[in-house]
This record gives C-alpha cells, sequence and structure tokens, in this order.
C-alpha cells in the first residue's frame, strides 16, 4: 500500500479518443534492445505486446513504438514490472527521466496505445521527481490514444499517472485510480509545458 502524501489526487480522466491505425513488424532475431536499434535505423514503429515491451522502452527513447493490446495484471511480466513486488517495492520504474537540463533522457519518441488499456500500474517511489508511465515526455515526444485504468502512483514532483512531466504531446488518452506526490500532481499529467488536447474531468 502507498502512503498517503499531501496532494493525493484521486481521477478519471477523459479525453476523446481517435483511431490511428498502424501496421509494421518487428524484426526477427536478436536480442529485444538490438530489434529496438534496428528498428529505429530502418524508421521501423516497434509493436509493444508485453510488460518486458513496455520495460524495454527504456533502451530507445527515441523509437516509434504502438501498443498491440491490453495489458494488466494477470499477463506475464506485471509481476517484473508494474506490481508492489517490482524493484523491491518500489514498483514501475519510468520510462524517460528528468531532469529538464538532461534531454538526452527524456522520451523523444512516440507511442501510440491504439486506445488500449494499461491497468494496475504500480509506483511509489516518494522521493523521486519525474513520476508516472512515462516520466518526462520531451520535445517532440507524443503519447496518445491510450487509457490507464486503476493506477496507484506516489512521487515528489511532477507526478502524474501517465506523464509525470510534458513538454511534448499528450492527447486522446485517460487514466483512472489514485496519484500522490508533493508538488506538481495530476491525474493523467503532473506538470505540463506542452501539447494536452482534448476534453478533460477529473474526479476527487
Amino acid at each position: 500500500m502507498i502512503a498517503k502524501k499531501t496532494g493525493v489526487v484521486g481521477i478519471l480522466v477523459l479525453l476523446l479518443v481517435s483511431v490511428i491505425g498502424v501496421s509494421v513488424g518487428i524484426t526477427s532475431g536478436g536480442t529485444f534492445e538490438q530489434e529496438l536499434v534496428a528498428n529505429e535505423l530502418m524508421g521501423d514503429v516497434i509493436e509493444i505486446y508485453t510488460w518486458e515491451d513496455l520495460h524495454n522502452m527504456r533502451y530507445n527513447l527515441a523509437g516509434d513504438y504502438v501498443l498491440m493490446n491490453d495489458l494488466g495484471p494477470e499477463d506475464a511480466g506485471y509481476d517484473d514490472y508494474a506490481s508492489d513486488q517490482a524493484d523491491s517495492g518500489a514498483g514501475w520504474l519510468p520510462v524517460g527521466t528528468g531532469p529538464w537540463t538532461e534531454p538526452e533522457n527524456h522520451f523523444t519518441g512516440t507511442f501510440d496505445g491504439q486506445n488500449h488499456t494499461i491497468t494496475g500500474l504500480y509506483i511509489d517511489r516518494p522521493s523521486t521527481n519525474h513520476i508516472g508511465l512515462f516520466g518526462c515526455v520531451g520535445k517532440g515526444g507524443e503519447v496518445r490514444n491510450v487509457g490507464l485504468v486503476d493506477v496507484e502512483v506516489s512521487g515528489d514532483w511532477y507526478v502524474g499517472g501517465l506523464v509525470g512531466s510534458n513538454s511534448g504531446t499528450v492527447e486522446n488518452s485517460y487514466a483512472t485510480g489514485n496519484v500522490s506526490g508533493d508538488h506538481k500532481v495530476g491525474g493523467l499529467v503532473g506538470w505540463n509545458w506542452g501539447g494536452l488536447s482534448g476534453e478533460q474531468f477529473l474526479q476527487h
């Protein structure tokens, strides 16, 4: 259970959703990290099927990704990457990190959820900034068409269910669950310097 802190936000964020169809395959053979590099060089979209695939986006922060199916606690890899057992109880390690002065560590690729959902994301990092599924989306980065369901997220500064801090684009996405932190806390995006499209509803 995440310890409650100031700035707790119970969320139900809804954004209008549009479907963007993407269909290209990942190369066969080699490690996932090698495939990420190969796909980046060829300009291919990288398909995400598992929690491990989602986790491995951190190895190519400029890649173009598409989520091919829903992900939840019943799927392989959840306990290892996104549960309250992952990373010695700290849960999910955000993709893309701060601070703002280190843009090479920001997510600057694209992520299209294709209207799929990611359920049960758990993060308990109360002394860490830039916390969410994506910690920091940098300039040029795009996250769209994804729903986060029943998140439990705790951080310090710049904390959101989907994105901790955004200077790119977040569109047509939603999150439900609980998010807490000390400063710059939001249900979907903790701190937004970029584009955030759609109509947003927040339920406390």
